[in-house]
């Protein structure tokens, strides 16, 4: 799973997941879908989205540099002009 950023802990929750994960036939997992969709409507839990942005800065003589989100990857590839 995901990191827990926000913290959010819940005892039945973890076990709805938990059984969703070992369940096989899909009607039995749609159900426990079901069960995890309502729980966590019914108690408003918090989903909390965050960016983890992060800002590099490229001379305009670099080249090849790659846009592909890590700007390192790449980094044998790249050449001054």
């Amino acid at each position: 799973m995901g990191l827990n950023t926000s913290n959010y802990m819940n005892p039945e929750l973890d076990t709805l997941i938990d059984r969703y994960l070992v369940t096989i036939p899909h009607p039995d997992r749609m159900q426990l879908v079901g069960q995890i969709v309502h729980l966590m409507s019914d108690q408003v839990v918090p989903f909390v989205l965050v960016y983890d942005i992060t800002a590099t800065a490229i001379g305009p003589r670099l080249r090849n540099v790659s846009d592909q989100g890590n700007e390192m990857w790449n980094v044998a590839a790249w050449d001054v002009g």
